[in-house]
Parts: C-alpha cells; sequence; structure tokens
C-alpha cells in the first residue's frame, strides 16, 4: 500500500505496515489459497491485495467481532469465517451466542446474492455441528472432534460431523 492510498484511505503507519507484511507474504506464494484476517477497520484495503495474487479473500470474526463488521466488506469477500471459540488451542467449548452471528451473517450474504462461504471454527463437535449447519454454515472446521479417538476413528468422527 503506498503512501497516497494509505492516506486517502485514513490508513495509519502501523496499519500501514502491517498490509505490506500481509503483500509481501502473499506475493512469496505461488499457491491459490485463501487469508483470513480479522476485521480490523481497513480490512477492505487487505483484501483488495489477494485477489491480484490469485488468494480468496476472507474475514474472520472472533465471538468478541460485532457483526456489523461485515457488510462493509462483504461484496469483496469470498469467505467468513465465524470463530465460536476464541482463537488460541483446540478444546474449547463452543460459544453458543455466535449461532446468532451466523444466522445474521448469513442473512448478509444471501442479500448479496453471492456464493460466499460461510465457515465456522471452534468447538465444532457431532452436537455442535448440526446446530451450525441450521444456522446458516456452508464449512466447518474441526479439530479435536475428528483427531479424538486416533487414526482409526478419523472416518467415523467425520461422519459423525456430516448432515444426516
Amino acid at each position: 500500500v503506498d503512501d497516497t492510498l494509505a492516506a486517502k484511505a485514513g490508513i495509519d503507519r502501523q496499519d500501514q505496515h502491517q498490509i505490506d507484511c500481509v503483500e509481501d507474504r502473499l506475493h512469496q506464494t505461488d499457491r491459490t489459497g485463501r487469508v483470513e484476517g480479522q476485521a480490523g477497520p481497513h480490512a477492505g484495503a487487505a483484501n483488495g491485495l489477494q485477489r491480484p495474487v490469485q488468494m480468496r479473500p476472507g474475514l474472520a470474526l472472533n465471538p468478541a467481532s460485532p457483526v456489523s463488521l461485515v457488510e462493509p466488506v462483504l461484496d469483496a469477500v469470498d469467505l467468513v469465517l465465524i470463530m465460536s471459540v476464541n482463537p488460541g488451542f483446540g478444546g474449547q467449548s463452543f460459544i453458543d451466542s455466535q449461532l446468532r452471528k451466523i444466522e445474521s451473517v448469513r442473512k448478509m450474504i444471501d442479500q448479496t446474492g453471492r456464493d460466499i462461504i460461510l465457515e465456522v471454527d471452534g468447538g465444532v463437535n457431532r452436537d455442535t455441528a448440526p446446530r451450525a449447519i441450521a444456522a446458516g454454515v456452508t464449512a466447518i472446521v474441526a479439530g479435536s472432534a475428528v483427531f479424538r479417538d486416533g487414526p482409526d476413528a478419523y472416518a467415523d468422527n467425520i461422519a459423525a460431523l456430516r448432515p444426516s
């Protein structure tokens, strides 16, 4: 992000440095993928860097992040990730209040008419996955629920997460 663009967008030097670091990382890879960034005041600027390097831009909302952060960048993202735990370590319990956030974001996505992935990550297991899917997610991330009981149980654990 050059200084002129940064000034016009109201991006301060610290935020500009963070966006520049993301840009450098994106240009160092030749893989197509996506980067999810916690919603901040300049999420749109950071996401704008991903498309030129064939990345799929996304937005991640921590449990304390308000849904209002989604709307300003919804036309620029391909994925919205709702964290249903506070990031940091596996095995945490699903925060039920995030189901309302999922429902709200699902409505916003549906209003755009775009095929935006709505993903949930954290505390997803055989009990919480169906509730998250009913609330509107199209993708789930599960760690502990998949890997518990060792490799022989992986297939059954994954099957238990799928809608019936």
